[in-house]
């Protein structure tokens, strides 16, 4: 992840209610995937090896916003959700 000075914080339209929006499509997608094919395997190797990478790559990404943006980020998090509204 990169940020530039050119780079702005953007608030509006999927961004006024989740932070990480292609997180949440991608993890609803391998999840439902998962489901669709049955795979309990793959569903508990999704929750308990994918999943907390993701986690973990957006625990770094809101420390770089955070830097850049500083209160602007600050915020913008207290009004939003990482993941799902309403729950995380």
């Amino acid at each position: 992840m990169q940020i530039t000075e050119k780079h702005q914080l953007v608030t509006h339209g999927i961004y006024s209610v989740i932070r990480h929006p292609s997180y949440t499509g991608l993890i609803l997608g391998f999840l439902g995937l998962l489901i669709f094919l049955q795979s309990t395997f793959g569903i508990l190797a999704f929750i308990f090896l994918a999943l907390p990478l993701y986690l973990y790559r957006i625990t770094i990404e809101e420390r770089a916003l955070l830097e850049a943006f500083g209160e602007q980020y600050v915020i913008y998090r207290k009004n939003t959700y990482r993941l799902l509204p309403l729950v995380f």
